[in-house]
């Protein structure tokens, strides 16, 4: 079964945690969209904390064949709260976890098929293509966010998705920065 995770840390300039979110997350579905689950859990700590919500379990599962799916939250680790919910609305579950729409082009999410191509001749130099997957890696750079640099390290397969990502963001005033790790195998038994 597939499964991605996500680690998002934010520091000061001396190096303390101010908050963190990780994302544990499984998926899986047939053709037909008759044998459907999703599975995740969102970890939040210091400023990413909203609501008092420092954890949030949701697992989407196909019901029967009613073309109603069991939709499972948890909060905080408290009792689950069981709703059912039609195929649009976990089309658009699934949909957010792999990509937002843009005029342009698909981006964000796990797909990043688009977002290569859009910006290979802008930053052609820094891809490197090894056996089948292409990895896009900078340092220092200044272009992507005005008043940050960015260190950043992107790998994705060869139908676009996303399977690594390393980067660091650096307030360049408050030296204030935020890390990301992201590692994804989609191609599990």
């Amino acid at each position: 079964m597939p499964h991605v995770i996500s680690e998002y840390k934010e520091f000061d300039k001396d190096n303390n945690s101010t908050g963190s979110l990780l994302i544990d997350f499984n998926f899986e579905k047939d053709d037909k969209n008759k044998c459907y689950y999703f599975h995740s859990i969102y970890t939040y700590t210091g400023n990413k904390i909203d609501d008092d919500i420092v954890s949030l379990e949701t697992t989407i599962t196909t019901k029967d064949d009613s073309n109603l799916y069991q939709k499972d939250i948890s909060t905080n680790g408290s009792e689950v709260v069981t709703t059912f919910v039609n195929y649009e609305t976990v089309y658009s579950t699934s949909v957010s976890v792999f990509y937002t729409n843009d005029n342009t082009y698909k981006n964000g999410g796990l797909f990043y098929g688009d977002y290569f191509s859009a910006n290979a001749s802008k930053y052609s130099y820094y891809y490197k293509i090894d056996n089948e997957d292409l990895t896009f890696k900078c340092e220092d750079e200044l272009n992507y966010y005005k008043g940050a640099s960015l260190d950043q390290e992107l790998t994705i397969d060869n139908k676009g998705m996303l399977i690594y990502c390393d980067e660091t963001m650096t307030i360049i005033d408050s030296k204030d920065y935020a890390t990301q790790k992201i590692e994804a195998n989609y191609n599990v038994d």
